[in-house]
């Protein structure tokens, strides 16, 4: 038991682990402070922009393919926020 959570422990303190939820914080802090200016229904779709981020990053930076569904399902989500968004 003692090693399990020995263990645990190191885990959560690990910088990978504390810098991300350091920048989760950050992220829903900032979220707050938009939500405070703008209408959630203009602000939430608009987080959906966030996994094209997340694609764009993984093909640039990490050397990932984007398959065909990929793009499709991207496209999908860049034209449901603009219909959203469009008034």
């Amino acid at each position: 038991m003692g090693n399990a959570l020995n263990t645990v422990v190191r885990i959560l303190f690990t910088p990978e682990l504390l810098t991300g939820l350091v920048l989760y914080a950050i992220s829903a802090v900032l979220f707050i402070l938009v939500l405070t200016r703008v209408k959630l229904s203009v602000a939430g779709p608009a987080v959906s922009v966030s996994y094209l981020f997340a694609v764009l990053f993984g093909y640039f930076l990490l050397k990932e393919p984007i398959s065909v569904r990929h793009l499709f399902g991207l496209g999908f989500i860049v034209c449901g926020v603009l219909l959203v968004l469009k008034r």
